[in-house]
């Protein structure tokens, strides 16, 4: 026992002497006279009731253990989203087994020794009784809801989580979120691990689009399970429209195979391709029997700069080639020689506005040289560009984004553009050349080109609708007059084709690599327009290589705006975030942003962007959305610097004008909401930045869905990754001691104050009625 207001000794003992001499001065000279026995009884009385006094005033206390389970809580979380109602065994559903095996299993094991709180969660987390855990959660986010949890603090915090769930992971797989310290988290896997009959699409993908009515190729990846090499109709859907079906034979029962389709997307619509098998009898689900991908309609023409050192053949037929399609537009710019003065001159092929910034032979400044998506340097020697525009050519590629063909001897010789910053972003390294400086070699006699590996299935070099039919027609055509000697690819790039040199050995033909934002190409070709010449004029490999080398470059370089969506279920908040950098590709961190969205009915929302927080996250701005149906949406932005208010009357006017709908187009309602930038002057008018358009496929797959197999690895790794461990159904017996070995939490004392009880007042009063009633009875008042 101690005493919450403790007290020096020699005060406590002058206290005790003091009622003691109190006691004693009110009976020495009773009247009537008492008896010494009786003295002694009345002092006694008055002597003790005066110490209690005291030792209820200094507030005694006594420290006892808590008892178990007040104040240690262990948080039960339960899988509630949809993979959780699939039947495993003896057709019982997850969920019935996780109720069953809490109810009778997990529950009795720790109650009475910890205080339990049982939460469902798919993505999000909510209190819930047994009865009300349900299997409609869209998404299961174990390291999130896990993560929630383990932050509590105060008394909803606590010492240890069991996790009940088939390991399903839908949302954000990032383990790191749990490094901080917290509670282990005790995973409980349920389900089986191995799917007794399912036929799944697990992946689809489109490859990038190429010349206009050229196919496209679809890659769906299928795999079976229970029903052995038994062959599947595998049907491709263009628009809910089956336009190819193939039966496909696995090489094994859940061996996944891969199947590649050619389709022929329109240019003028978004399309959906959709990859389906059909359902099986005895499937344990046909939810993932089919997925859908999005190709979206072609967007804006593509700005190509094509500056030539010195005129040649090339540059006719690649112009040629380029300007027949409909994704690309030309400037060009050759060096014809010099005047009388000794200057350069330059035939310039542009559109007006453009023209006058290339009469130099090069655009003048970073921003006109960034206007453009692709630039091409053939026959290029380092003379010919200043130190500055050979930097914002580098530049060009790994901030803007930008994509660069190179080609041409010069180009490669040690006159060229070795030595420059361009010589870094390119996939060849000029140090290591093959051959001697500025040497090409003349193909021997028949000299064949050879695609690579890669090349087969590159959307450049891809000239037939297969590999082995690209490979034929590539070793089909006319040997190049010469090929120009370069070096060893660098680390990342991919030769795509070779060609045979004079002595028989194989030279890097076609090279490819990214770069920062960018792409970059180098042709060591010469003369290729030899394959348009001397080919019949019904072949038309020349333009079909050279356009999809022109749309691969073009097709990665970003506008000044632009939008990146997730792909998400119907009824999941989804971000949306927008990208905004200026003319010359620098992040704008004051901009005003709108954002429109567009569902598959035509109705339209305005959202608020706002800017993202974070390390490297100036120019971003985000804004969440979520689908309420699946189906294709339409996602419009704009973005402008300055102020939002000045942005708001423009806003006005261009509704009022667009108010009236063209005759072939549906009337849609739009409402136009501008995000005030906070640190914006209302007077300040802001100035254009960009805009962007980009379709969103909502509900192309269902990730709930996909291998209905147990996880176990996913559910060890949580566990792990917080100090826990993972389970089996029948090793729940060792949890409470489990949580007791891992909890270092110490031993928890509960300080009991003793005055504070109703007895305490009893006590004092019943000796001083003892001490009255016996001063009445002995005659004393």
């Amino acid at each position: 026992m101690t005493f919450a207001w403790p007290l020096p000794w020699w005060l406590i003992a002058a206290w005790i002497m003091a009622a003691v001499v109190v006691a004693v001065v009110a009976y020495v000279r009773a009247v009537p006279p008492l008896s010494r026995a009786q003295r002694v009884g009345l002092v006694a009385l008055r002597t003790t009731a005066l110490i209690l006094l005291l030792v209820f005033i200094l507030r005694p206390v006594i420290a006892r253990p808590e008892p178990p389970g007040t104040g240690r809580r262990v948080a039960v979380l339960v899988d509630t989203s949809r993979s959780m109602g699939l039947p495993d065994g003896r057709g019982v559903t997850r969920s019935a087994a996780a109720q069953a095996l809490v109810r009778q299993t997990l529950l009795p094991a720790l109650r009475g020794r910890y205080d339990v709180e049982l939460l469902g969660f798919d993505r999000t987390v909510t209190r819930r009784s047994l009865d009300e855990l349900t299997t409609t959660g869209p998404l299961t986010d174990l390291v999130g809801a896990t993560r929630l949890v383990r932050t509590r603090t105060g008394d909803d915090e606590p010492v240890a989580i069991v996790v009940v769930s088939d390991g399903g992971q839908t949302g954000e797989p990032q383990m790191s979120r749990l490094a901080a310290p917290g509670a282990p988290v005790f995973a409980v896997p349920l389900g089986a691990t191995r799917v007794e009959r399912d036929r799944e699409v697990t992946a689809v993908s489109v490859g990038e689009a190429r010349v206009e009515g050229s196919i496209v190729e679809l890659s769906a990846t299928v795999v079976s399970h229970g029903f052995g090499t038994t062959p599947v109709a595998v049907r491709v859907l263009e628009n809910g429209r089956p336009i190819q079906v193939r039966r496909v034979a696995p090489p094994g029962d859940g061996a996944p195979t891969t199947e590649r389709f050619r389709v022929s997307p329109p240019r003028d619509r978004p399309t959906v391709y959709t990859v389906e098998v059909p359902t099986a009898e005895g499937e344990i689900t046909n939810a993932n029997n089919r997925r859908s991908v999005l190709v979206p309609p072609a967007g804006r023409r593509r700005q190509v700069l094509l500056v030539e050192g010195a005129p040649g053949f090339e540059h006719t037929f690649l112009k040629r080639a380029w300007a027949r399609d409909p994704g690309l537009e030309l400037d060009s710019v050759v060096q014809k020689g010099r005047d009388d003065s000794g200057a350069a001159t330059y035939y310039v092929q542009a559109a007006a506005p453009r023209a006058a910034m290339l009469r130099s032979g090069y655009p003048a400044s970073r921003e006109a040289l960034f206007a453009y998506d692709v630039v091409v340097l053939a026959n290029m020697t380092a003379s010919q560009l200043t130190r500055a525009q050979a930097e914002w050519t580098a530049a060009f590629v790994e901030e803007r984004g930008g994509g660069l063909l190179v080609l041409g001897a010069r180009t490669f010789a040690a006159a060229g553009l070795r030595g420059t910053p361009i010589e870094a972003v390119l996939p060849v390294d000029f140090t290591g050349r093959i051959a001697s400086d500025g040497e090409t070699s003349t193909p021997r006699r028949g000299g064949r080109i050879l695609l690579t590996r890669a090349g087969e299935r590159h959307p450049i070099t891809q000239l037939g609708g297969s590999g082995e039919a690209s490979q034929r027609l590539w070793t089909e055509l006319p040997p190049l007059p010469a090929t120009s000697a370069m070096g060893q690819p660098r680390p990342g790039a991919q030769v795509l084709a070779l060609a045979e040199g004079a002595g028989g050995d194989e030279r890097p033909l076609v090279a490819v690599q990214h770069y920062g934002r960018g792409r970059t190409l180098v042709f060591g070709g010469e003369a290729s327009w030899r394959w348009r010449m001397q080919l019949p004029s019904s072949n038309n490999v020349y333009e079909t290589f050279w356009r999809q080398a022109g749309r691969w470059l073009a097709t990665a370089a970003p506008d000044p705006v632009s939008v990146k969506v997730t792909a998400v279920p119907p009824g999941v908040a989804a971000p949306l975030m927008v990208q905004v950098f200026d003319a010359e590709f620098k992040a704008v961190a004051d901009a005003a942003v709108r954002v429109q969205v567009t569902d598959p009915e035509g109705q339209s929302r305005e959202l608020r962007a706002v800017p993202a927080t974070g390390a490297g996250s100036t120019g971003v701005y985000i804004a969440t959305f979520t689908p309420p149906t699946s189906g294709t949406y339409d996602v419009r932005v704009e973005a402008a610097r300055g102020s939002a208010s000045s942005r708001e009357k423009a806003a006005g006017h261009d509704a009022e004008r667009r108010s009236a709908p063209r005759a072939d187009q549906p009337t849609i309602r739009r409402t136009r909401v501008v995000m005030r930038d906070p640190g914006a002057d209302d007077e300040t008018t802001g100035a254009e930045l960009g805009a962007s358009r980009e379709w969103w496929l909502v509900g192309g797959a269902d990730p709930e869905m996909a291998d209905p197999r147990r996880n176990d690895a996913a559910l060890e790794r949580l566990a792990e990754a917080t100090g826990g461990r993972l389970l089996a159904a029948r090793e729940l017996a060792q949890l409470p001691a489990l949580i007791a070995a891992r909890t270092s939490s110490p031993r928890v004392w509960v300080q009991r104050e003793l005055w504070h009880n109703p007895w305490t007042f009893l006590l004092v009063a019943a000796m001083l009625c003892t001490e009255w009633a016996l001063r009445r009875r002995w005659g004393l008042r």
